[in-house]
């Protein structure tokens, strides 16, 4: 039997009062971050990472990073890639993170992003972003101190020093597996402007200069082109 006009108004009326009841009994989220995006640690990490991660304790977003890891390739034997794509990733992951960070800060850092790959390739995606992380910071303190000129000796002696830095921080087959065919290019280039820019050689002198460096980097080339073990 259908419902009169006054049976529908009280059925209504009923149920905006029953709304209205369980919208005021419900808990309030705290200011900041709501219930169901607040972050919870799972209790099995607790004993050994005590801190937890969350926007609280730690001030930065990791999103951004992560998703510059899923650049990152892995070998046939599940190993952690090092070639010059790595170095790019890297780069773009240290200006994500910053220059400015905290020993606890980059610790996380780095404990997330082991986590992102899987076994040996997370502990040396850790080993790797830590010693590149000093390296950024070393050569970005060395920048203060070297001369800022557009001369080819001084720039030559700049990029040098740019690659010690790289050897004594990341090792020299790490710094020779991320840089070595780009530096080499640089540190050539570099060394035949100095040549050509330097007013004391005669053209005979010249010729030899350049020729020398040539074949220096054409046998540099020839190692670089040898397959990675």
């Amino acid at each position: 039997m259908p419902l009169s006009a006054n049976q529908l108004s009280i059925s209504a009326l009923v149920l905006l009062v029953v709304t209205v009841w369980i919208l005021c009994t419900q808990p309030r989220p705290s200011a900041g971050i709501s219930g169901s995006d607040e972050w919870h640690q799972p209790e099995q990490l607790n004993l050994v990472y005590p801190v937890p991660i969350s926007p609280q304790a730690w001030p930065f977003d990791f999103e951004p990073v992560a998703k510059l890891l899923a650049k990152l390739q892995l070998d046939a034997s599940g190993e952690l890639l090092v070639n010059a794509n790595t170095a790019d990733t890297l780069q773009q992951i240290t200006l994500a993170m910053t220059l400015a960070l905290n020993d606890d800060e980059l610790q996380r850092y780095v404990f997330l992003a082991a986590q992102e790959l899987p076994g040996k390739a997370g502990q040396q995606l850790a080993e790797l972003l830590l010693s590149y992380y000093h390296f950024k910071r070393a050569e970005q303190a060395a920048q203060l101190t070297l001369p800022n000129t557009a001369d080819a000796a001084a720039l030559l002696a700049k990029e040098q020093r740019i690659t010690e830095l790289k050897q004594r921080y990341l090792g020299r087959d790490t710094a020779y597996r991320l840089f070595g065919r780009r530096d080499a290019l640089t540190l050539y280039l570099l060394a035949r402007r100095e040549v050509n820019e330097n007013p004391g050689l005669t053209s005979t002198q010249r010729r030899q200069a350049l020729k020398r460096l040539q074949a220096q980097f054409e046998q540099q080339q020839l190692k670089h082109n040898k397959p990675q073990p």
